[in-house]
């Protein structure tokens, strides 16, 4: 559902763009428009979303959570679909409504293909490195996180929107492409540069958090005089503890009855 919204806004908005351009002769959605509506469109489907799904809407995003280890490898064909599914689902109903207008939104690039690829790569590298540090678990979701994300989101569409459309998200651009039947020759910038662009974001996440948890251990040991406890500690203090809650649940269930 949250893919299918995506879809729906981003590519609406330049459908909507050029039919009022070409048929109402109004020009009012400007490229500073389309950044602000972006942002807040996707930081509203993170709070509406995110507690029932993650809220990832692309599948870039999903296989990133994979990489990071916090998401269920066996969910990830079932997300993909899904997403797959909001795309194309999305484009049909523009399609719909407004016909065959701006290629349905489909990303194109406005420059050489391969500007258009780098500039996927980089925008792709920074959502996912924005995503990967604000996320709670599998999830895109909290106040701060959806906040974070929709407006960094917003940031990268005018950035990249001259440039390569501003995609980051293959089935974003896949969905337009197949109901539209257009733009299969550069189909690929949209697909492989996203993926590059989410591998680097992995990758320097993880050299990110190495020295993190490395600080952290090193002022855990500093902050306290004594040694950090053996293994045999850790397990006796383990079984000291079992024992005394064992201790007040029956003394507890003499009075009043067994805790849940």
């Amino acid at each position: 559902v949250g893919t299918f919204f995506l879809v729906l806004f981003i590519c609406g908005i330049q459908m909507v763009d050029v039919y009022s351009a070409t048929e109402l002769g109004v020009d009012d959605v400007n490229l500073i428009s389309k950044g602000i509506i972006g942002g807040f469109v996707l930081a509203g489907l993170i709070y509406a979303f995110g507690g029932a799904s993650g809220c990832h809407l692309n599948p870039v995003v999903t296989f990133a959570f994979f990489l990071r280890g916090i998401f269920d490898i066996r969910l990830i064909p079932l997300y993909w679909i899904a997403q797959f599914a909001g795309s194309v689902s999305a484009s049909a109903v523009l399609l719909g409504m407004f016909g065959d207008i701006a290629n349905l939104g489909m990303t194109a690039p406005s420059t050489t293909n391969e500007l258009a690829f780098a500039a996927e790569i980089l925008i792709t590298f920074i959502l996912i490195t924005v995503i990967l540090n604000t996320a709670e678990k599998a999830e895109i979701l909290g106040p701060q996180s959806a906040l974070a994300v929709g407006s960094v989101f917003g940031a990268l569409l005018l950035f990249a929107w001259n440039t390569s459309g501003a995609s980051a998200n293959p089935f974003r651009s896949l969905g337009p492409a197949i109901i539209g039947n257009t733009g299969w020759k550069t189909i690929w910038i949209y697909i492989i540069g996203p993926m590059i662009g989410m591998f680097l974001a992995v990758i320097v996440q993880r050299i990110i958090a190495q020295p993190r948890n490395i600080e952290a251990e090193k002022i855990g040991v500093r902050g306290s005089s004594r040694k950090a406890p053996s293994a045999a500690d850790v397990d006796e203090r383990r079984r000291k503890s079992v024992a005394d809650i064992d201790r007040r649940r029956r003394s507890t269930a003499g009075g009043f009855g067994s805790q849940p």
